[in-house]
């Protein structure tokens, strides 16, 4: 539109300004909506890991409190051994080490080792492991320092 001046007016250009800026703010929008979803998602992801790590921990902490009452009740380490493997432990050849495992999922368990010292059991060892096997890959060739790449 043209103004008796011949210039243009500023209506039509306020008009602009305030379209883009609904636009820009509804595109901010919709990107905060999204990423909300993708944060809640992840977050329930991380609280199910959580809690089968947890629930495993306390499986665990079970058995080694079961581990403990063996212990106490059998001070022939033959007996000891005996009772140990048949509540699913593992037992060393010495009888002094002893392992178990609790499964978190499909992927990881917890790792526990104890140590028999004073009539009680001194955990050792107690980690996350993977149960997927490491794959060595070498399809790339790798410069071992000694001649040149061709």
């Amino acid at each position: 539109m043209k103004s008796r001046n011949g210039g243009f007016s500023g209506a039509g250009i306020s008009s602009l300004m305030i379209v883009f800026t609904v636009l820009a703010l509804a595109i901010f929008t919709l990107l905060d909506l999204l990423t909300v979803r993708q944060d809640l998602s992840m977050s329930r992801k991380y609280s199910a890991a959580q809690e089968e790590y947890y629930a495993a921990d306390t499986l665990a902490v079970q058995k080694l409190s079961q581990l403990n009452t063996l212990i106490s009740e059998n001070s022939d380490p033959k007996l000891l051994k005996f009772a140990a493997e048949n509540a699913g432990f593992t037992v060393s050849d010495d009888g002094q080490t002893i392992s178990w495992r609790s499964d978190i999922n499909d992927a990881q368990y917890i790792e526990c080792e104890a140590v028999i010292t004073d009539g009680e059991a001194q955990v050792t060892e107690w980690r996350t492991m993977h149960t997927d096997a490491y794959a060595h890959e070498d399809s790339l060739p790798i410069w071992d320092g000694s001649t040149l790449p061709t």
